[in-house]
């Protein structure tokens, strides 16, 4: 089954498939101690839904793993970017989560 969604996400055009069982995918407690120290910067997001974020099995219970995907997303540099480099890459094109929805929908 594994190489069946392995070969499905891969002709999607994700670079890298993987599984990760639910008991793996616990963030733990150490994130909400990363919080604290205050490493989020300004991603406020980061801080909302925590229960979720340390542990993902708890949107659907009922879950046995977690299919992980990998996607390139290359875009290029916006004018003037040599001289005033204040974005990361991500934040050059598409909002990429868009982006990966997208593309994860069809399969």
């Amino acid at each position: 089954m594994q190489e069946r969604i392995k070969s499905r996400f891969t002709a999607a055009g994700f670079c890298a498939v993987g599984f990760l069982s639910k008991q793996d995918a616990r963030f733990g407690p150490w994130y909400e101690s990363w919080l604290k120290q205050g490493y989020q910067g300004e991603m406020s997001y980061l801080e909302r839904n925590l229960i979720l974020r340390q542990d993902p099995a708890s949107i659907e219970p009922w879950g046995k793993s977690f299919i992980c995907l990998a996607f390139p997303y290359f875009t290029q540099a916006p004018p003037g970017w040599e001289i005033n480099r204040p974005l990361s890459r991500y934040a050059w094109g598409k909002d990429y989560h868009r982006e990966l929805k997208k593309r994860v929908k069809p399969v």
